[in-house]
């Protein structure tokens, strides 16, 4: 919970500076998304992670996970949407 609360402050400093830019952010469109756990749409674009673990050792009856050196970002676009948007346009 402390990393949500963190995020958020860092949300509204992120307004405010780009406030100063002339530029905006809507507070309640800007959405938190922990891409562990779900998607993220940006711009029509999914964003997300493909978490790889292995198996490391064992303690008592359950085996420790450790993630590997890396995780995998994953960007999905809906091309039947897309194309269904440039069909609808004339292309």
């Amino acid at each position: 919970m402390r990393a949500l609360n963190y995020i958020k402050n860092l949300k509204q400093t992120l307004k405010e500076f780009l406030d100063q830019l002339k530029l905006s952010l809507s507070l309640e469109k800007t959405l938190i998304t922990d891409i562990k756990k779900d998607t993220a749409k940006f711009l029509g674009v999914l964003i997300g992670t493909n978490l790889d673990f292995k198996s490391v050792g064992t303690r008592i009856t359950r085996a420790i996970k450790k993630r590997i050196g890396y995780v995998n970002i994953t960007l999905r676009a809906p091309t039947q949407t897309l194309a269904d948007r440039l069909k609808s346009n004339g292309f």
